[in-house]
């Protein structure tokens, strides 16, 4: 497979405006419906229940520099929702209004794992 990349593999990640590379072996998980469904079985029938949960993409690493980091540092104690996309592989490009998290930078490679987590209405593709 050589060093192409996978059609999910983001190649781009823009926080309310500023650009973040995605380290090459970034592989966060999108997909996940709005909608998620639960069984409950009785001795007559089956009832499902449908409850609302977050599209958070987890694990979307990204390479860093000290300058860079900071500006983490406030969009992660931001207070309100920003705007925020990633672009993979296939060139298709997910929007979303929303907050974000992270734990700490690892100091050989420079990357940090980034949790996305858009407002209710989720991710869009653009």
């Amino acid at each position: 497979m050589g060093n192409r990349a996978i059609v999910g593999t983001p190649i781009k990640v823009v926080l309310d405006g500023n650009l973040f590379n995605p380290a090459a072996d970034a592989d966060p998980g999108h997909g996940k419906p709005r909608l998620k469904t639960e069984a409950e079985m009785t001795s007559g029938r089956t009832f499902f229940k449908k409850t609302v949960q977050s599209q958070e993409i987890s694990s979307m690493t990204v390479k860093v520099t000290g300058n860079q980091l900071e500006l983490l540092k406030a969009l992660a104690e931001r207070l309100d929702p920003f705007p925020m996309s990633y672009t993979n592989a296939a060139e298709e490009t997910y929007r979303a209004q929303g907050m974000i998290d992270y734990d700490d930078r690892k100091a050989a490679t420079g990357a940090v794992d980034l949790a996305l987590i858009p407002d209710e209405k989720g991710w869009t593709l653009f």
